[in-house]
């Protein structure tokens, strides 16, 4: 009766022991936290606020007082998610000696904004590209052959310009290898991954190369179900967005990048065939960085746009690719001091298994 109860209530809603021990909660207060029940059940309140204890010292006045307690444009602390201002209602629940704590959110632009791409309005473009990459490397192919043919019959002087040709050669066609990964023929093999090795094994690759300026932080959701999809193809996505993270961070010593996962019952997500499923499995890289300009926010999923000198603009475009390819999605909030990429996905599907 207790869970129907507060799973009626749209709003997050928290029942706590006199010790302000979390003793249930329903779905709107796991996606406050981002956290699961059993994450989060069983915990003391002041274990998930972080270094801020008034909602703490709200629940413990509320306990001394009949009539409850309520505050209005109240800071609650999220830990990793950040801040957000609710009004807060707290007061006995029942004999027992319980708090009924309900949390009214306000809207904060705070809030993550889905910012999903329209893979369909760049398919044409994704055709074109991976079209002009093949046109490309065949060519390519027969310069190279041609240079190295020349480099046996011909004298030693023109072993230099032979030897260029072939370098060049090479770095064109591994050029237009990066453009031919939007064609829809590459083959992808798929099974059940635990998304916490493919982020352990990202941070370990970053840690030792890009990021070794940076500080990284883990909140993972060890209850975190499995997903269903291309390992080496995921460790792309991920690499390339904590890459991203960790390059808009300067040498100073506050410079951080949190890792985070949870489980968000609510979420689905809209495909392109026009089916809604259900994408629960969050994984969140946030950094603490300068922000993504302004400017460039609602393009920065398009090929070709970026705002790194020398970059080529393709690393945002290939990760919504290989998303679209596990119908899952990304999407971002950026602002100074906090640019926050959140991947969903769908459930494993058995269905999907080809070894079931």
């Amino acid at each position: 009766m207790l869970d129907q109860f507060i799973e009626s209530i749209p709003e997050p809603v928290i029942i706590l022991t006199a010790d302000l021990v979390i003793d249930a909660l329903n779905i709107p207060a796991q996606q406050f936290w981002a956290r699961s029940t059993d994450a989060l059940t069983g915990r003391s309140l002041s274990d998930i606020l972080g270094p801020d204890k008034e909602l703490s010292a709200v629940c413990t006045r509320a306990l001394g007082s009949n009539n409850g307690f309520r505050a209005f444009d109240f800071e609650v602390d999220r830990q990793f998610l950040g801040p957000i201002k609710c009004d807060v209602s707290a007061s006995i629940f029942d004999t027992e000696g319980r708090l009924f704590l309900l949390l009214m959110p306000k809207p904060s632009a705070n809030y993550l904004q889905s910012a999903p791409p329209d893979l369909k309005a760049n398919e044409g473009l994704y055709h074109l590209v991976s079209m002009l990459a093949h046109e490309i490397k065949n060519p390519l192919a027969g310069i190279k052959g041609a240079a190295q043919l020349l480099e046996i019959i011909n004298s030693e002087d023109g072993h230099e310009l032979t030897q260029l040709i072939v370098e060049e050669s090479d770095r064109l066609s591994a050029l237009a290898d990066q453009f031919d990964f939007f064609s829809s023929s590459i083959e992808t093999t798929k099974s059940q991954i635990n998304i916490h090795e493919i982020l352990v094994r990202v941070e370990t690759i970053a840690t030792n190369s890009f990021g070794k300026h940076v500080t990284f932080q883990r909140r993972y959701d060890p209850s975190l179900p499995e997903v269903w999809g291309d390992r080496d193809r995921l460790v792309q996505v991920f690499l390339n967005i904590v890459k991203n993270a960790c390059e808009a961070l300067s040498e100073a010593e506050n410079s951080q990048v949190t890792l985070s996962t949870w489980y968000d019952h609510a979420r689905v997500m809209l495909l392109d065939s026009g089916q809604t499923i259900q994408a629960p499995l969050s994984i969140s890289i946030r950094d603490n960085g300068t922000g993504i300009p302004l400017e460039l926010q609602a393009q920065i999923f398009e090929p070709f746009r970026t705002a790194k000198i020398g970059g080529k603009g393709l690393g945002l475009s290939v990760v919504t690719k290989i998303l679209a390819d596990h119908d899952a999605a990304v999407e971002f909030t950026s602002q100074p001091g906090k640019t926050e990429f959140i991947i969903r996905f769908p459930m494993y599907n058995a269905d999907a298994d080809p070894d079931q």
